[in-house]
């Protein structure tokens, strides 16, 4: 049994940093988008940049893809917070004056009405429903990624439905 955990570390470790790069990408695209939009998108690039960069000077060692995965997420989310911080402090550009230059394939056109009243979300109920109906996690994986409890992450999620709720109410004045 010890043989085989080995060797699975052994090739585990054989993974290249671009292999790594290319496994996350998307998501924690995903994440920087959802966190940063309402800054500018350059504060969107960053943030994915700093993530990755912080990979490399750190060099991590995970032992298996799922704290690989929850690494890459949490250093995402520290990340944007971090530049959220900074650029709230020194400037902001509104998000109307660059609404017209973002371009990005993510979603379709009629779920991007959705996805910007997700955004606007605080970031306590915004962080969960996005690794829960985005990222597909569970309630447990959630839990260990943000290092709350699996109730918390429940209750996170039954808030966040509900304020989306009353969001998409009061828009359209009908319940989708």
């Amino acid at each position: 049994m010890n043989e085989i955990c080995m060797r699975t570390m052994e090739i585990y470790r054989e993974i290249t940093d671009e292999e790594l790069v290319n496994r996350h990408a998307d998501m924690v695209y995903k994440i920087c988008i959802s966190h940063l939009i309402s800054i500018d998108a350059s504060a969107v690039d960053d943030a994915f940049q700093n993530t990755f960069l912080k990979y490399v000077k750190y060099s991590p060692k995970f032992k298996d893809f799922n704290s690989e995965k929850a690494w890459f997420i949490r250093c995402a989310i520290n990340e944007c917070i971090n530049i959220y911080r900074e650029r709230k402090r020194h400037s902001y550009i509104p998000l109307s004056k660059i609404e017209n230059n973002l371009t990005y394939n993510i979603v379709s056109e009629s779920d991007s009405d959705l996805l910007s009243k997700l955004w606007a979300l605080p970031n306590k109920y915004k962080d969960v429903m996005h690794l829960y109906y985005i990222e597909e996690q569970s309630a447990n994986e959630i839990a260990k990624t943000l290092k709350i409890s699996v109730p918390s992450v429940c209750q996170r999620l039954k808030r966040g439905r509900e304020k989306l709720r009353i969001q998409i109410t009061n828009s359209e004045g009908r319940i989708i």
